[in-house]
Formats: C-alpha cells, structure tokens, sequence
C-alpha cells in the first residue's frame, strides 16, 4: 500500500523522489497492491504531481497531515505492512507513520521517497 504525495517542487530531491516513487507504484500495479493516495488540502496546496501516473486511483482529501482519516479505516485496517512515499516528512509522513505504529501496523517509510522543503525536515 502506498501513499503517494502530492504538491510543490520546493521540495528537496524532488525529482528523484518522484522517480523512485513511481517506480513502486509501478511496481505495486505489477504485484497487484493496494495503492492509496491521499492529498492534503488540494485547493489550496496542489494535488498528485501527473509524473506519478495515477489518474485512474482515488485521491482521498484531507485536511490533518496523517494519512489515517475514517473513510481510509477499513483498507488500512485490512493490511498489516505498509509502504509510504511523501513530502513533508516530518508532517504528514511522520504523523501517519505514529498513528499507523499505533495501530500496530509494519510501517516502512521509504527514504528515498520522501521529503520536505528543507534538509533539515528531511
């Protein structure tokens, strides 16, 4: 299962993470994993960078910067590993690696997938 991110290029290794992230999503379509995807708050910050190729999944909406909202409880809950990509690592990624950890899930956080506008958040 995957979260993929979504928003600006100020990112740091932009680029690359987008590389490597599409190269799970290839790679979860393949094995036939769930991918979820969430963006947070779309209208004011962006929505899923296209590079991804993931037009045709759901993009599920939110507003707190863990991933772990109601309508996303029964697929989260029906899965005991999973694998996240983002931006915004020490937001949205961290806070739903410790509610995912809460729950008792495998959570791995791939590094070369995620990050933030700074280094240091990185």
């Amino acid at each position: 299962m995957l979260l993929v991110f979504s928003f600006s290029k100020t990112v740091k290794f932009f680029p690359a993470i987008v590389q490597t992230a599409k190269r799970l999503v290839d790679a979860a379509r393949i094995l036939e994993i769930p991918i979820i995807v969430t963006e947070q708050y779309p209208k004011g910050l962006g929505r899923t960078t296209p590079e991804l190729g993931l037009d045709d999944i759901r993009k599920y909406e939110k507003t707190k910067f863990s991933m772990c909202v109601p309508e996303l409880d029964s697929m989260l809950n029906s899965t005991e590993n999973i694998v996240l990509v983002g931006i915004e690592a020490h937001a949205c990624v961290l806070q739903t690696t410790f509610d995912l950890l809460e729950k008792g899930k495998n959570v791995h956080v791939v590094v070369d997938a995620v990050s933030s506008r700074s280094l240091t958040d990185r």
